[in-house]
């Protein structure tokens, strides 16, 4: 269903997708009954609003033919909140801070924990979910490969062999 809000648009504000298509649709809303009660002399621009509300052109005609059509967030499935996936996010970087670096199944059980309460039955995220969050956050997270320390890195850390190396140096 239609949801036209309030003109109170300030462009100065960073809004969302979504919010964006939605005041696009509320200014279009309000020069057609503007237009069909005689207080405009030319129809709504639909291209000049999509411009104007830096919405796309097509999806703005699409809604407006289509109320019912579903919303840019819908359409893409997200699970998660922006809300949820920067608590997620927070979750990640805490445990990165204390060296236990999280794995794709630790964000995966993550995030289903946060959908779990909201979602009957047995929740699932995309096969493709991780990386496409890794890419939404690629500021503060980035994705590397685990990699096999060699021998000598890995024995640099042993007292034995440290203590004979200063005792043949030493001698």
């Amino acid at each position: 269903m239609l949801m036209i809000i309030a003109l109170n648009f300030d462009p100065d504000h960073h809004y969302t997708a979504d919010e964006q298509l939605q005041i696009a649709l509320a200014a279009y809303h309000k020069q057609k009954q503007e237009h069909d009660n005689g207080q405009r002399k030319v129809p709504p621009n639909v291209t000049a609003l999509a411009r104007l509300y830096a919405v796309n052109g097509s999806t703005l005609h699409g809604h407006i033919k289509n109320p019912s059509r579903k919303t840019l967030s819908e359409l893409h499935s997200e699970q998660l909140s922006r809300e949820e996936e920067s608590e997620l996010l927070k979750r990640a970087l805490f445990m990165d801070d204390f060296n236990i670096l999280p794995d794709r199944e630790t964000l995966e059980q993550l995030a289903l924990s946060l959908i779990r309460p909201r979602s009957p039955g047995q929740p699932r995220i995309g096969q493709h979910w991780i990386h496409r969050f890794l890419q939404r956050h690629k500021q503060e997270c980035k994705f590397v490969f685990a990699q096999q320390i060699p021998a000598n890195r890995a024995n640099a850390a042993c007292w034995e062999i440290n203590l004979d190396f200063f005792q043949k140096v030493s001698s």
